[in-house]
């Protein structure tokens, strides 16, 4: 808590005469501490309670003594003064397809698109100093890895209550799409529009001709959790004498394990290295064994091109990789050769989170734009079909698996929704996972591999809890 940072200047300035009003109310005499003595020690609680007061605290003297987090005082919203709808986003690419279904239902609609940061993670700090210097929006684009950042900051982002959208609005959204949403004390902060579950995507000739899978439900039968991944890894690398890997990197496991694993990264605020581990010994046994790449990275040429070259039997991909010219597409060449199952463990990786701007002076606006995209079964159909985006709907989707008619090319026909439809369901997510600094972190054994591939799994972990306490100030 940064007031409890001035505490030690302020004794200071007290000792030396400085005076601080206390609160009249504050019951600042006695047996402070409650250990039955009256003594220096209250008298010093005192102190620094006077301390804490006179730097702005807001907290009562036991909330003090307990070490109770600072109580943050939300943002009023602004009268509304315009029928503008402001959006602040770092890309326009699916706000165009948003606005091209909505414009035929609200063809006056007045909505402004203002840009800032070109990427997400640059948007994460960019948006905070527009918020600083006063810029007015009416909502904000965030991201599910960094969302954390805005709805537990009354500064950043207010709750969806404010302009009218409550949680009882969304009971056919995912349930995972409504945690991600929440912030510390569990009020509905986020709406997100499109589902982001992922899935394992294989090369069908490669799993026929190596393994003798014929099918998706064998495959999935094969990799159902992470040891029947590391068994079938194994009997792939015995059949193609090493040629060809499970999977494209060991990036592309960090978010199915993180997500999908039910081991907490804090215990009581401390470090918990189980998941750690997990996480380590799985990569290094794949490293070790020849399953995967230590040397191959996400995003690089060389992680594309494996499944161009059919040097990978997969990728683990979500929904938004499955699109036309996005990754499925250049990494499979285009080819229907590819399939795709649940894997080993149910996760989602990206997805956008809508949020309210504490200086939104269009309430009505942003409330329609919202309820259009996250609520409204009609206009979150249109938007599907437009898009091809697996809206955050679940009756939505369960209608459009039951039409047959949604089919992927680049998976051989293969409706990746009623895959897809079944992990979004199964997702667990909570708060607790610490989901924004836990995948970074998971991240950096990926990096540490990279770079040494011949670490052992107890100095990846030393390096892992020194990285915590850099990046993150954990402590173990």
């Amino acid at each position: 808590m940064k007031l409890k940072k001035t505490i030690a200047f302020l004794l200071t300035l007290t000792t030396l005469g400085s005076t601080l009003a206390l609160p009249a109310s504050a019951e600042m005499f006695g047996d402070i501490n409650g250990d039955g003595a009256i003594n220096a020690v209250d008298a010093a609680s005192i102190l620094q309670y006077a301390a804490y007061v006179g730097a702005g605290g807001k907290l009562d003297l036991k909330g003090f003594l307990n070490g109770e987090d600072e109580p943050q005082v939300p943002v009023d919203p602004p009268a509304e003064e315009d029928d503008t709808l402001t959006i602040l986003a770092w890309n326009d690419y699916d706000l165009e397809m948003m606005l091209a279904c909505y414009k035929e239902d609200y063809p006056d609609a007045d909505v402004e698109i203002l840009i800032a940061g070109g990427t997400g993670v640059e948007a994460l700090n960019e948006y905070k100093a527009l918020l600083q210097s006063g810029g007015q929006y009416d909502l904000i684009m965030t991201e599910s890895s960094w969302v954390n950042t805005y709805i537990n900051d009354p500064q950043l982002a207010l709750p969806l209550s404010s302009i009218g959208l409550t949680e009882a609005d969304y009971s056919a959204a995912f349930p995972y799409t409504l945690e991600l949403g929440k912030n510390k004390q569990g009020e509905l902060y986020g709406a997100v529009v499109d589902v982001c579950p992922g899935g394992f995507c294989y090369n069908t000739k490669l799993a026929e001709e190596h393994l003798g899978i014929t099918s998706p439900a064998e495959m999935q039968a094969e990799i159902s959790d992470w040891d029947g991944f590391l068994q079938t890894a194994d009997k792939l690398h015995k059949a193609t004498d090493g040629s060809v890997t499970m999977a494209a990197s060991l990036d592309d496991m960090v978010h199915p394990f993180t997500i999908g694993s039910d081991m907490p990264t804090l215990i009581d605020g401390k470090l918990n290295m189980e998941k750690a581990a997990a996480f380590a010994e799985l990569a290094k046994e794949c490293v070790d064994k020849g399953y995967v790449d230590p040397k191959t990275r996400q995003w690089s040429s060389k992680w594309n091109n494996a499944g161009l070259e059919s040097t990978t039997m997969g990728y683990f991909y979500s929904t938004w990789c499955l699109e036309p010219g996005a990754m499925l597409e250049q990494s499979s060449g285009g080819s229907g050769n590819w399939a795709i199952v649940a894997g080993p463990d149910e996760y989602f990786w990206g997805g956008y989170v809508y949020c309210v701007s504490p200086t939104c002076n269009s309430p009505k606006e942003a409330e329609q734009f919202l309820r259009y995209f996250t609520v409204n079964p009609e206009g979150m159909k249109k938007y599907a079909d437009y898009s091809g985006y697996m809206v955050n709907n679940r009756t939505v989707i369960e209608d459009i698996i039951a039409s047959g008619e949604h089919g992927n090319p680049l998976l051989g026909g293969q409706d990746e929704y009623s895959v897809l439809y079944d992990a979004a369901m199964k997702i667990d997510y909570n708060y607790e996972q610490a989901y924004e600094y836990d995948t970074n972190l998971i991240y950096c054994i990926t990096d540490y591999l990279y770079d040494n591939p011949s670490l052992t799994v107890e100095e990846i972990l030393k390096i892992y809890m020194v990285a915590a306490a850099e990046l993150y100030g954990i402590e173990s």
